[in-house]
């Protein structure tokens, strides 16, 4: 399993697109903070996936359009 973060608006509605996906094993949700200087908190979720099943291009293709 593979975790990736991905920061956005409110965290609750992606956290139902993401949960939906095949491949997809847990969604988190809460914030996150970026490496500096760019260390701002966002509203983010954090996905648990599986990339024999879902690659990380579609999960970010996803990400962009929700």
């Amino acid at each position: 399993m593979v975790k990736i973060g991905f920061g956005g608006g409110c965290h609750w509605c992606t956290e139902a697109v993401f949960c939906a996906l095949l491949g997809v094993e847990k969604v988190g949700q809460g914030f996150i903070r970026s490496e500096p200087p760019n260390d701002s908190y966002s509203e983010a979720v954090v996905v648990t996936f599986d990339p024999g099943k879902i690659d990380l291009a579609t999960l970010v293709e996803v990400h962009l359009r929700i």
